[in-house]
């Protein structure tokens, strides 16, 4: 969930890697992955911090899916997958107040956040 938007609604650090040959399935094919790691001794307030945020974010018209999970084996990692219908929205999502709160407190938790776009892959489909 960066903080610093490029004039097209974008994180700075993003690259997009694949393109979508075809349209999504679904208004909500825009998918954004975070990567996280939180500092060692703020692994509870990494979980509070996501925690608080899950009800807004899924709540958002636009937003199709938000989902965190946390390592099993590595507790400090987590992972965010989020389905949108598009930049536009994660870009006006990163102007509400619960977004800008947490961009507040990240870098006191979290010591990286990587974020990445992509698209679900699928196989062709098959006839029997």
């Amino acid at each position: 969930m960066p903080e610093d938007l490029t004039e097209e609604g974008t994180p700075e650090t993003v690259t997009d890697h694949v393109q979508p040959t075809s349209a999504p399935r679904d208004r909500h094919g825009f998918c954004v992955i975070v990567h996280g790691r939180a500092r060692a001794d703020r692994i509870e307030a990494a979980q509070r911090v996501l925690l608080e945020i899950v009800g807004p974010i899924r709540a958002n018209p636009d937003c199709g899916e938000f989902r965190i999970f946390q390592g099993k084996h590595d507790p400090h990692s987590f992972t965010l997958v989020e389905r949108w219908t598009g930049r536009e929205a994660v870009a006006a999502n990163m102007k509400l107040v619960y977004t800008t709160k947490f961009n507040v407190v990240r870098d006191e938790i979290f010591e990286r956040l990587d974020v990445d776009f992509g698209h679900e892959i699928e196989p062709p489909e098959t006839t029997f």
